[in-house]
């Protein structure tokens, strides 16, 4: 009894897990109630409004309302099931054979359902309903002694047309319910609509909606009940034989007209100001989420009512402050580690381990900087590392490295790994070439300003490492680990002996054959290996 009462009061229903056939009998079952519900309080208003006899009772109760109701029924079920076609159509197609257009199309009908729905009761139901109902009024008359007066065909014409808009009103908001599980279910198949499909949507504001709504319920009630009083009074007057106080009449008339206007245009004016202020505290809202979206940070809003807005307006100003502090925080996170590592971390957080990668390292060290440094100030020597840092990390990044770490006067960058890059070898190669440009830029900026050029080494090496999170949960630092890396560092050494600036693992070499110009060294020795490695300078 309550699953059948829900029909008619489908506000609160929960439709999640229901199977597609049950989804759609509920989209017909509330739209059937949605004409039941108008239906019967039109009866009780022609039952009690129009002081019928027995009769003329009988005949509305048994004849008239039936058969006006089938007439809705039957255009009612015609309207709905081409309306319904596409839904139906996705709720009905196998998972695995929906496409793109039967996706499209229903979602296109579901979002245009509900306002659909409304116009299709204004525009064929209740039409159909009129027709029917006052034909069956007229035959009635004729041929049944139905015998009602013209004043009551005239309430009663009236109060269908009030049916007619509770109809449109009640459907539009009842059929959003199921429609908005059949959105949801819709969306898991497709996330996005295009632009092209968004202009089949029929916009409808809120703005729109709350004075619509607000007018059609306020002022044809509102005039309803003005006008069938007056036809009562004057019906009224009328048989009570007062023929000679036609001027009270006309006074009386004449104030309830007056009280009508005034009454309407009161509504008018306070439904027009409702919907404007909800709609402006909507549309603000909608632009700051916007510039939000664009990156725009320093939005605030002003709450300047105690409704719900003011509630979701402060809600708003408090997450804009917090993208706000974690935009600061991803930038200051970004200068001490790589862009690409600080979104994942700030996505995913940090995770103590690693994964052995293929990558390729680049070791870089000014040479002599013990002796530079003697002869300058502390604040000299950081401003230079400094600016020959911002000169290096430039270049590195273009090749898709990723600086590790500033080791004093040394650097370390990775290839391969932020991002990935099955290309590495050729990219570390172009990297260091970039970099030797990069500094003869660099030291003749500091010859024009009389100071000393930098030279620099720079050790290549590829090979299997660790990458990850070390050290401690309250401390850790993501690096490479491995004897690629501690390798890349004893092939830079070798710089010094030879008096070269670039040199190249075997490995790398090999890799590179044929692309850039090396020359083979002779083979040697390096602390932390049992054996010789060959390398080669990079010309």
């Amino acid at each position: 009894m309550k699953n059948y009462f829900s029909f008619f009061w489908p506000f609160n229903r929960q439709l999640e897990g229901l199977s597609a056939d049950e989804l759609y009998r509920e989209l017909f079952g509330i739209t059937f109630c949605a004409i039941l519900w108008p239906v019967l309080i039109g009866s009780a208003l022609y039952y009690f409004g129009l002081k019928l006899t027995p009769h003329q009772q009988f005949l509305g109760i048994a004849l008239i309302l039936p058969v006006s109701v089938i007439a809705i029924i039957m255009v009612w079920y015609c309207r709905l099931r081409r309306d319904l076609r596409p839904i139906k159509r996705f709720l009905f197609t196998p998972v695995e054979a929906l496409d793109d257009t039967v996706i499209s199309e229903a979602l296109i009908r579901a979002y245009n359902f509900p306002l659909l729905s409304a116009k299709h009761v204004l525009k064929y139901q209740a039409p159909a309903f009129a027709v029917t109902f006052f034909s069956l009024i007229l035959l009635s008359n004729l041929f049944l002694e139905l015998n009602l007066e013209l004043w009551q065909i005239l309430i009663a014409l009236l109060v269908s047309f009030m049916v007619g808009i509770s109809h449109a009103i009640f459907e539009y908001y009842a059929v959003s319910v199921p429609i908005r599980e059949v959105i949801a279910r819709l969306r898991k198949h497709r996330g996005t609509i295009s632009d092209e499909q968004y202009k089949r949507i029929i916009p409808f504001s809120m703005k729109q909606k709350l004075l619509l709504v607000s007018l059609f319920v306020v002022l044809p009630n509102t005039l309803i009940l003005g006008i069938t009083q007056l036809i009562q009074v004057h019906h009224q007057w009328l048989i009570s034989g007062f023929s000679g106080s036609d001027g009270f009449l006309f006074d009386m008339i004449e104030w309830m007209i007056l009280l009508v206007l005034i009454g309407g245009v009161l509504a008018l004016f306070l439904c027009t100001r409702m919907a404007s202020d909800v709609s402006d505290s909507a549309n603000e809202l909608s632009k700051a989420m916007n510039e939000v979206e664009g990156g725009k940070l320093d939005v605030s809003l002003l709450e300047t009512t105690t409704d719900e807005f003011a509630d979701i307006y402060r809600h708003f100003n408090l997450m804009v402050s917090e993208l706000q502090e974690r935009g600061r925080l991803r930038d200051a996170f970004g200068r001490y580690v790589a862009r690409e590592l600080a979104e994942d971390v700030m996505k995913h957080g940090a995770n103590l381990g690693g994964e052995e990668v293929n990558a390729s390292v680049l070791f870089a060290d000014i040479r002599d900087f013990t002796a530079m440094s003697e002869k300058m100030t502390s604040q000299e020597i950081v401003n230079m590392l400094n600016q020959y840092f911002s000169a290096m990390s430039p270049v590195i990044k273009e090749e898709g490295g990723w600086i590790n770490k500033f080791g004093g006067d040394s650097l370390l960058a990775v290839f391969g790994v932020l991002p990935p890059d099955e290309n590495h070898i050729h990219h570390v190669i172009r990297s260091a070439q970039k970099m030797r440009t990069a500094l003869a830029v660099f030291n003749e900026k500091r010859q024009q300003q009389g100071k000393e050029p930098l030279r620099i080494g720079i050790g290549i090496h590829t090979g299997k490492m660790v990458v990850g999170s070390v050290g401690s949960e309250d401390r850790m630092e993501y690096t490479v680990i491995g004897e690629a890396v501690n390798v890349a560092s004893r092939i830079e050494g070798l710089n010094k002996k030879w008096g070269t600036d670039i040199l190249v693992s075997q490995e790398v070499a090999t890799a590179a054959e044929g692309t850039v110009l090396l020359q083979a060294m002779p083979e040697t020795r390096v602390r932390g290996l049992s054996s010789t490695i060959q390398v080669y300078a990079l010309k």
